[in-house]
């Protein structure tokens, strides 16, 4: 057999027997390993291998561990092994933000991945857009700040008339210009608005190349009361029943006695009673006496 041929045969058995740690993914998809507090860990099945490396950044500073098997070089221990700590890199504490490993095209922290802090250390906060207004129908008072971070910054901030009726746009105000961070923005419309209105903003900035949007938007009821407007009577309501009315007891006035009345002396005539007659006096059936004419002397 030809020394060409042996030579070719072992080159393939090596390729037949070296750990499938090779991903075909671009640096900014998903890793197929994982990074967490405790390190970084590879898939099931996968190792490191001899004369690989591993690079990383914590804290914007770059660490490097090379996997070499002569020397017994610290790196070799972990040739074999499908995990390995942060210690290794000799680091007790900090915020992993980028991550390389030999064989593989994903790159942790190139795909929107959050760094991962071990130790005592804190991630550091995204830099943001906040702010506070007040929207009226006839002005807008607003004051942006940008937060944990440096930057020059713009704002939009529109002002829409629409019917209440027909919900249609009848008019629009835009107003933009820079942003001085932490300082009132006053915008006052003419005419104000009668009907509904629309506030919109937009705040944009751009922190070490990553822009940073804050948007919100507000709607008013501007329409007035007409206070000639007779207002519609309102029903009675009910009264509920009450207790029924208990009469009022009056006192029995107090009666005196009745005096006896005496006996009544009949009228006369009174055929009930009869009256005996006085002494030596005639009786009652005795006829009259005559009495004369007196005479006259001749």
């Amino acid at each position: 057999m030809k020394k060409s041929t042996i030579l070719a045969g072992l080159s393939a058995l090596a390729l037949v027997l070296a750990p499938a740690v090779a991903s075909a993914g671009g640096s900014d998809a998903p890793t197929p390993y994982t990074v967490t507090e405790a390190g970084i860990t590879l898939p099931d099945g996968d190792t490191f291998p001899a004369s690989g490396h591993v690079n990383i950044d914590i804290d914007g500073e770059r660490y490097r561990i090379h996997f070499d098997p002569n020397n017994d070089q610290p790196g070799g221990k972990w040739i074999g092994k499908s995990s390995i700590p942060w210690s290794a890199f000799g680091v007790d504490s900090g915020c992993v933000e980028w991550v390389q490993i030999h064989g593989y095209n994903e790159h942790f922290g190139e795909g929107g991945q959050d760094p991962v802090c071990f130790g005592d250390a804190e991630p550091t906060p995204d830099p943001s857009i906040s702010q506070t207004h007040d929207v009226q129908c006839d002005a807008i008072s607003i004051t942006p700040t940008l937060n944990d971070g440096e930057g020059e910054g713009t704002y939009e901030i529109k002002a829409q008339y629409y019917d209440s009726e027909t919900i249609t746009k009848t008019g629009e105000k835009v107003f933009t210009g820079a942003v001085t961070w932490g300082e009132e923005i006053k915008i006052d419309l003419d005419p104000a608005a009668d009907d509904y209105l629309l506030w919109s903003y937009r705040f944009d900035t751009s922190v070490d190349g990553k822009g940073i949007t804050n948007y919100g938007e507000r709607q008013l009821d501007c329409r007035v009361e007409d206070p000639t407007e007779p207002e519609e009577p309102s029903e009675p309501e009910p009264e509920e029943p009450g207790d029924p009315e208990t009469p009022p007891v009056e006192d029995p006035e107090p009666t005196s006695p009745e005096t006896p009345e005496g006996p009544q002396t009949p009228d006369k005539g009174d055929p009930g009673v009869t009256t005996p007659p006085a002494p030596n006096s005639p009786p009652e059936d005795a006829p009259a006496p005559v009495q004369g004419e007196p005479r006259t002397a001749g």
